[in-house]
C-alpha cells in the first residue's frame, strides 16, 4: 500500500506567519543590551563609592572624638562657676556688674553646648574667658581671697579646662581639616556624595568662612 506523501505548506504560510504568532522583536534586544550596559555601569559606580569610605570614617570618628572633648570641658567650665562666685561672694564680692555679666556668660556657654554649634561654643567661651578675667582681677581686691583653699582650687580648674579645650580645639580642626580635604577629592568626592558626607565646621571658624583657618563636629 502506498504511503500518502506529506503536505508541503505553500510560501509564506510556515508557523511564523501563522495568525498569533509573534516574531522576536529587534527592540527587545537592543532594551536587554541597553539593561546589561546600565547595570555594569552601576557596578562601577559602586566599586568607585566604595573607595575611601573606611579612611573617611576614621577620620570622622576622630574628629568626634576631640568634639566631644571640648564639649564635655566646655561643660565642666559652666559646672564650675558658680562655685567661683559665691565664694568669690563670701569674701565681700565684686561689683554686680562683672558678677551679672559671668552669670550671663555662663548661661550663653550652656546654651550653645546644648544647641551643639561649634560657631556658637567658641563665642560664648571666649566671652566667659574675658568675663573670668575681669573677675577675677577684682577678686585681688578682697583680703584673703587669694589665700583661700577652696578659690585657689577652683582658680586652678578653670585653667585647666581652659587649657583642655584649646588642646582639644587643635586636635579637632586637625583632624576635620583633613577629613574636609579627603572628601573633596576624587574618587572620595563620590563616596561622600553617595553617603551624604558633608564637610566639618571648624571650632572657631569665622561664620560663612570656608573654615582652613585653625582656631582655638556635623552628628
Amino acid at each position: 500500500m502506498r504511503q500518502a506523501s506529506p503536505a508541503i505548506e505553500p510560501a509564506g504560510s510556515g508557523p511564523a506567519n501563522r495568525p498569533g504568532h509573534r516574531r522576536p522583536a529587534a527592540g527587545g534586544r537592543r532594551r536587554r543590551a541597553g539593561v546589561g550596559a546600565r547595570a555594569l555601569v552601576l557596578i562601577a559606580a559602586l566599586q568607585v563609592a566604595a573607595c575611601g569610605y573606611r579612611d573617611m570614617q576614621q577620620l570622622e570618628e576622630q574628629a568626634g572624638v576631640a568634639r566631644n572633648e571640648i564639649e564635655v570641658q566646655l561643660q565642666r567650665r559652666t559646672e564650675l562657676v558658680p562655685s567661683l562666685l559665691e565664694t568669690v561672694k563670701e569674701y565681700g564680692g565684686a561689683a554686680d556688674s562683672v558678677m551679672v555679666r559671668v552669670a550671663g556668660a555662663r548661661v550663653h556657654l550652656a546654651d550653645a553646648v546644648k544647641a551643639g554649634d561649634l560657631g556658637q561654643m567658641r563665642e560664648a567661651c571666649t566671652e566667659l574667658t574675658s568675663a573670668l578675667a575681669e573677675l577675677l582681677d577684682a577678686a585681688q581686691r578682697y583680703r584673703g581671697l587669694e589665700e583661700d583653699p577652696g578659690f585657689q582650687l577652683l582658680r586652678s580648674q578653670l585653667a585647666g579646662t581652659e587649657e583642655r579645650i584649646q588642646q582639644a580645639g587643635l586636635r579637632y580642626n586637625e583632624a576635620a581639616s583633613q577629613y574636609n580635604a579627603y572628601i573633596a577629592e576624587f574618587p572620595q568626592l563620590v563616596t561622600a556624595r553617595v553617603v551624604g558626607a558633608r564637610r566639618l565646621d571648624l571650632f572657631g571658624a569665622a561664620p560663612g568662612g570656608d573654615g582652613s583657618g585653625q582656631a582655638g563636629r556635623d552628628q
